[in-house]
């Protein structure tokens, strides 16, 4: 029974966890609002006018939906700007977020069959599945609180573990990307992701609780 409720929790929380960072992509309008609250401008070469253009350039190309990075705006094409490290760094993103969506796909597929199969035992024991699913949720929380005091060192961590190589290893004021999306942008992404996350986790415990699947 334990381990049922234990593969449905962490199943929800892979799902939930995949779609929290999908989503900041994928809400490109928001991408462009932080590009021009937290971007140096004066060192990047685009315009700040065109930072919508930019964010659903970067969203399509990180889902797939475009084969390569293309900024272009206004007939002008700004991707020249884009140093060979940093055109590496994109396409291993690019790389980890097809990852994430498969993720996503999977875990939450998974987490609708087992819903199906295990539905009585998962109500009946809805109590159980709360704490299990409260106390990973206040695990993560944790860990977003510190990353709020402890972010920079965090972030670099995280980015030595997801990527082989050092083309990440960007110089602020002369690379385009870190100059657009320095620290700030992705403490502002993190926020969002913990916010993301705890609202999917919200309303699919809810629709486990009331909604059956024939």
């Amino acid at each position: 029974m334990r381990k049922t409720l234990y593969c449905q929790t962490l199943l929800v929380l892979l799902s939930a966890l995949s779609f929290a960072v999908l989503m900041q992509v994928l809400l490109a309008e928001r991408m462009a609002v932080l590009f021009v609250r937290f971007g140096n401008f004066e060192k990047v070469p685009f315009p700040k006018e065109a930072a919508h253009s930019y964010a659903n350039s970067i969203a399509g190309y990180l889902l797939g939906w475009e084969g390569e990075l293309s900024m272009e705006y206004d007939g002008t094409d700004y991707t020249v700007y884009f140093s060979e490290k940093e055109l590496r760094h994109m396409e291993d993103v690019r790389v980890l977020f097809q990852w994430l969506q498969s993720l996503f796909f999977g875990s939450f597929f998974l987490s609708l069959l087992y819903w199906k199969r295990y539905a009585p035992l998962i109500r009946k024991e809805y109590a159980s599945y709360l704490r299990s699913l409260a106390f990973c949720i206040g695990l993560l929380s944790l860990l977003c609180a510190v990353a709020v005091f402890q972010f920079e060192a965090l972030f670099i961590g995280l980015h030595r573990v997801l990527f082989a190589n050092e083309d990440w290893l960007l110089t602020p004021g002369k690379d385009v990307i870190i100059s657009l999306m320095p620290i700030p942008f992705f403490v502002e992404i993190a926020k969002s992701i913990a916010l993301s996350l705890v609202l999917f986790v919200t309303v699919y415990s809810l629709a486990m609780r009331f909604v059956r699947i024939r």
